[in-house]
């Protein structure tokens, strides 16, 4: 009877082990992040000068967030030399481009365009920093940008926001579901720099970067997001100076269900004065000729004054960012390696029970 009881003891300490597997591999999925792969085939590049040689640059992998910025390369004789060449990344030429050099060896560098603090890290298979072109070759050099920047990795924490503690889901939301969040901006009407707002699922801990600059009207929206109550946990003002400006957001939390999307005013603080613009709004044509009915004034002649309705409006599309999450190698490995800790426990444990018994 001893003997039953032991061995009854040595399996459910195993299945206990056994059973911490799906907690890890939750763990591991709710840590990765989403990541672009290139499926580009076929990069080679001959040299139009056959006395020349070719170098190729290839990003083969990148963060989605990261996708609609572009990566460069630079070229010259040394990391003390000007650049003699400069290739440029992006999705346009699906992040492949190439340069024409003389032969000889060359020192190439990478990096992430608009990224002086490094947050997107570049770093080359192969270790293919110094080059040497020979007459007639093509040199392919694949990169790898990392989501970790360099702060992030010797702190643990990210530069440019806080994430806030996740909440339990509400009544008649659908995690499993998709929907989208968005910000539109207030600014000073001389301003010209790109902002990054970091919004947050409150209910998954699911994170979105939105960039917001002039080219979309300072108004951005995230489509295919996971569903939810949305909060913006950092933004910051892209700038050599960026204590200069203060953001104020309007609303608290919204939800996939609220079609307006995060209100967010830039203040320039040395200049706090200058006249404030709402791009998306005012060069929307529909939403200025309402605003020149509204502000009509009201014919004297008039008992009453009527004024029209303004015509609604829908939000002015906006660039997309996909969600999708991607198997992480390093999860993998973790969890590989704690099923053998987990095998070798159970064997262990019972091999002990059994030398007991003798």
């Amino acid at each position: 009877m001893v003997r039953i009881k032991k061995r009854v003891a040595a399996l459910l300490i195993a299945v206990v082990l056994m059973g911490l597997l799906p907690m890890v591999k939750a763990f591991a999925d709710d840590t990765d992040k989403a990541t672009w792969e290139n499926t580009a085939s076929n990069v080679e590049v001959e040299p139009e000068n056959p006395e020349n040689g070719t170098i190729v640059f290839v990003v083969t992998t990148m963060p989605e967030e990261a996708l609609n910025r572009s990566v460069k390369a630079a070229v010259s004789y040394g990391p003390a030399y000007e650049t003699l060449k400069a290739a440029t990344m992006s999705g346009l030429n699906s992040y492949v481009d190439s340069v024409e050099l003389e032969p000889g060896k060359y020192y190439c560098s990478y990096f992430v365009s608009n990224d002086p603090a490094m947050d997107y890290p570049v770093e080359a298979r192969d270790n293919m920093y110094l080059i040497e072109v020979k007459p007639g070759s093509c040199t392919v050099v694949y990169l790898d940008v990392s989501g970790v920047s360099f702060y992030e990795s010797i702190t643990g924490k990210h530069r440019y926001y806080d994430k806030e503690e996740t909440v339990e889901t509400e009544e008649g939301f659908d995690t499993s579901t998709t929907g989208q969040i968005g910000c539109w901006l207030t600014v000073p009407k001389t301003f010209d720099l790109t902002v990054q707002a970091y919004i947050q699922n409150l209910f998954t801990g699911d994170l979105v970067t939105l960039d917001i600059y002039a080219a979309n009207d300072y108004a951005a929206v995230a489509s295919n997001v996971v569903a939810g109550r949305y909060k913006v946990v950092g933004i910051r003002v892209v700038a050599e100076n960026e204590d200069r400006y203060t953001v104020k957001c309007e609303q608290e939390t919204l939800t996939t269900k609220d079609i307006e999307g995060f209100h967010l005013t830039i203040i320039d603080n040395e200049n706090p004065e200058t006249e404030m613009v709402t791009p998306s709004r005012d060069n929307n044509a529909t939403v200025q000729e309402a605003n020149k009915i509204n502000e009509q004034k009201p014919d004297e002649n008039t008992a009453e004054e009527v004024k029209p309705a303004p015509t609604p409006t829908s939000e002015p599309e906006m660039e997309e960012e996909v969600q999708e999450k991607h198997p992480n190698i390093i999860s993998v490995l973790a969890v590989v390696i704690l099923a053998s800790f987990v095998v070798a426990g159970a064997i262990f444990t019972y091999l002990w029970v059994a030398h007991k018994e003798e």
